[in-house]
């Protein structure tokens, strides 16, 4: 009897059950992950979740009874009732959370195979782990064919400027991606380089954070560059990335100044108060303006839209 058919035995938590008990008179045998996935999908919502509940216990189980879990060469991470456990998670939910869950790239083949053909998850956040190169180009490849998932989060993880210049070229093809946080994984030039590119052709990132990267100015002169060619991009952070007021800085203020259909309405990272008055873009203020409403008055001088809540604020 396969495994699907084991699974349709019995009742849905008796099911886990029979999943489980497969898996461990079968360690070293594979499991059709793709005829799991869609049978998850076509349970309801409530029992997935019971699923879910049900398959956190076993590994619990499974963890505690395995000692040295990390030093043997077919550790539980990389058995099928590990992969079972990010399967059942991502099947079931719209957002997930897997912060600080100690993710190495040996977790990331399971997790990036289920992202793929994934067509529940909205939200996923995999920040604060110990995810590596390999691990983000999972990531990436998984990405180039995803077409549900809208925001992503994987700051502070250890893939660096290898890992940031794949995830930016998977948006180069990616569709639905509204929104991307990559705080505190630093880039080298050749990073700030591949996003400057993504920037220029992506049409649906609407977010975009890398906070903490310490791009230089070099970095943030590219980035701001390529903002003259972006038309959907809402929201960009550059703080805490090493930017001097000059070059950095002015080169993104500049490239603004010039630009003629920017949507740009919030800007972190750049002190574009100082700047604007530099650059005439607005007479000495006489109340404080923020970032925000100083990008309004610069949409608007333009003929671009603006919400009247911004102006009048």
């Amino acid at each position: 009897m396969d495994l699907p058919q084991q699974m349709k035995a019995k009742g849905s938590l008796e099911k886990v059950e029979r999943v489980f008990d497969f898996m461990d008179y079968n360690s070293s045998g594979t499991i059709n992950m793709q005829k799991f996935l869609q049978y998850v999908d076509n349970l309801r919502r409530r029992e997935s979740i019971q699923l879910l509940n049900e398959a956190k216990k076993k590994m619990n189980a499974l963890q505690r009874s395995t000692a040295q879990v990390d030093s043997r060469p077919a550790s539980a991470k990389d058995s099928p009732a590990f992969k079972m456990m990010y399967a059942l998670e991502m099947a079931s939910a719209r957002r997930l959370n897997l912060t600080s869950r100690g993710i190495e790239d040996l977790d990331m083949e399971a997790i990036a195979d289920n992202l793929a053909g994934n067509t529940m998850l909205r939200f996923l956040v995999l920040s604060r782990n110990k995810i590596g190169r390999e691990g983000a180009s999972r990531v990436a490849t998984a990405l180039r064919s995803n077409t549900t998932l809208t925001r992503l989060e994987m700051g502070s993880n250890q893939f660096g400027n290898e890992g940031v210049i794949q995830l930016a070229g998977a948006l180069h093809s990616n569709c639905t991606l509204l929104r991307l946080d990559l705080f505190n994984t630093p880039m080298e030039t050749s990073g700030a380089r591949a996003f400057a590119k993504t920037i220029m052709v992506n049409k649906t990132l609407q977010e975009l954070s890398l906070r903490g990267n310490h791009m230089g100015n070099e970095g943030a002169m590219l980035i701001g560059e390529s903002l003259r060619y972006n038309t959907v991009l809402t929201s960009l952070c550059l703080q805490e990335n090493n930017i001097d007021p000059l070059p950095g800085m002015r080169g993104i203020v500049t490239s603004l100044y010039s630009c003629d259909n920017f949507v740009l309405e919030r800007l972190e990272g750049v002190d574009l108060v100082a700047f604007s008055r530099i650059l005439d873009i607005i007479p000495e203020p006489t109340e404080f303006l923020s970032n925000r409403k100083i990008l309004a008055i610069m949409r608007k001088r333009r003929g671009l839209h603006v919400s009247k809540r911004i102006i009048n604020k």
